[in-house]
């Protein structure tokens, strides 16, 4: 039985800023660190952690991400992290769909002039985010927990269908969340 030297990873956790760095080394894993706010990212990203990166997040289904973005203040606090975490759209949220586009959209143009790895929030509004991902040129966009139905996820995106050699900027392979027909 083969073994890897490799450490456990976590790509998408959230972690309360004030846990103690001791205690985060004690989990022997590297860590992705999504954070929900950029007021809770300016607490992230002056931290030193060994082997957690800690992400600027946006969370589209709290409030006070949305009223507390600003595009010069994410943009700063990019510049300290190789990862954007939990950007995205959020259908079962009670803020306004049109205002989560909005921030949505002020982040990707962010995110197109600065590219980082951008872990997108999609929960009951997987169409809705593929279509702000396929209007955008950024690239490094992950889908996380992703669950959007096969058919949605196969269909060609709009740049596909005008440019068949270039891959939409969401993650390829294509997946979803298997139905039970398809687990064995």
């Amino acid at each position: 039985m083969r073994t890897s030297a490799l450490p456990p990873l976590d790509m998408h956790a959230h972690i309360d800023t004030s846990v103690p760095a001791d205690d985060l080394a004690g989990l022997g894993a590297v860590v992705f660190a999504a954070t929900r706010s950029l007021a809770e990212a300016a607490q992230a990203v002056q931290r030193h952690d060994e082997r957690i990166i800690w992400g600027v997040g946006i969370h589209p289904g709290l409030a006070r991400s949305h009223t507390g973005f600003d595009p010069d203040t994410f943009t700063q606090l990019i510049d300290r992290t190789p990862l954007v975490s939990e950007i995205g759209l959020d259908g079962k949220s009670r803020i306004p769909m049109d205002r989560q586009q909005a921030t949505l959209r002020r982040v990707l143009a962010v995110l197109a002039h600065t590219p980082r790895i951008a872990s997108i929030h999609s929960y009951a509004a997987c169409a809705q985010v593929l279509d702000e991902l396929e209007r955008s040129p950024a690239p490094g966009m992950v889908l996380h927990w992703w669950l959007g139905e096969p058919a949605l996820t196969a269909a060609p995106s709009a740049s596909a269908a005008t440019s068949p050699s270039t891959p939409p900027p969401y993650a390829t392979p294509r997946c979803w969340k298997p139905s039970p027909s398809t687990v064995s």
